[in-house]
């Protein structure tokens, strides 16, 4: 009977034991659970925290993008602007200055365009043309203002001329010409027909010569932009009236009274003679007009005595 009693009592204590280690078991792993949960949770927060940083950051770098691309761009094409100066120069040495232009011109990368030289009879004068690259057109100027050899600039005129307009059009219309006639020739090497052939030739000639007329004027406005022109007229300081030195002296007053005076007398001179030419031809006139009316009183006078 005790045995009996003894055996249930130790089932239920095995079943205890048992049920014991379970709910250990369970909440150990409930814990576990919790604890990877909260980390997955981390995880995810972390993640989420990073996508939405990195989201960010991309949006942010989007969103300049955008503003850049949304912002007007500054159109970057060539200024192509003709210049060209005209300069007049007083000079020391007019032959020295020629040869002191033309270094000039050839260190600023240049050249002479054209070139004069005369004699008026009392000095040497020059008139010389030169063209240097559009860059250096300012320092050109200052360079031949400021030389040694000149001694006062007389006058200077310079002027600009945009004409990156008519470029820009010219570039277009070659464009246009050209798919044209890329079109025509395909017609041309489809075309059956002996008319055909010819209009689309007469077409295409046409085509041709507009096209060869806008690279002409293509190729002058590349000219005349790449390189300014200055014109310079050298002429001797020794042709500038001074108003010291011997200007005054006593002996340039008498010769300038002398002068003064030789006139006045040929004046006087070539008066007097153009009288007696005059009155040498008149006089005979005059007496026979005073005859006529003496003759003409006299039966008169002897009526009224």
């Amino acid at each position: 009977m005790a045995s009996v009693v003894r055996r249930p009592a130790r089932f239920l204590s095995v079943v205890l034991f048992v049920v014991l280690c379970a709910s250990i078991l369970v909440a150990c792993g409930g814990l576990a659970d919790d604890d990877s949960g909260r980390a997955a949770q981390a995880t995810s927060a972390g993640a989420q925290r990073a996508d939405l940083a990195g989201g960010s950051e991309e949006s942010a770098v989007a969103d300049a993008e955008n503003a850049n691309s949304s912002q007007p761009l500054a159109v970057q094409s060539d200024q192509h602007v003709i210049r060209n100066a005209d300069i007049r120069l007083r000079v020391n040495d007019v032959g020295a200055s020629l040869v002191a232009v033309r270094e000039i011109a050839s260190s600023m990368g240049g050249f002479v365009f054209s070139s004069s030289s005369y004699n008026d009879g009392s000095s040497m004068q020059a008139d010389i043309t030169i063209r240097v690259p559009s860059d250096r057109f300012e320092d050109t100027l200052n360079q031949l203002r400021s030389a040694s050899w000149v001694t006062r600039v007389d006058s200077e005129q310079s002027s600009s001329q945009d004409v990156s307009g008519e470029y820009i059009d010219n570039e277009s219309q070659l464009r246009t010409l050209r798919e044209t006639q890329t079109r025509m020739l395909e017609l041309l090497s489809r075309a059956e027909s002996i008319d055909d052939i010819l209009r689309l030739e007469l077409e295409l000639q046409d085509i041709r010569g507009q096209i060869e007329r806008i690279q002409g004027r293509q190729s002058y406005l590349d000219n005349a932009t790449a390189l300014s022109t200055i014109t310079l007229a050298l002429r001797p300081a020794t042709g500038i009236a001074s108003l010291s030195g011997d200007s005054f002296s006593v002996a340039n007053l008498l010769e300038r009274a002398w002068n003064h005076a030789r006139g006045a007398v040929e004046a006087i001179v070539i008066a007097s003679v153009t009288t007696l030419i005059v009155a040498a031809f008149v006089a005979p006139f005059a007496g026979i007009a005073f005859a006529v009316v003496r003759r003409v009183r006299r039966p008169r006078e002897t009526q009224a005595a």
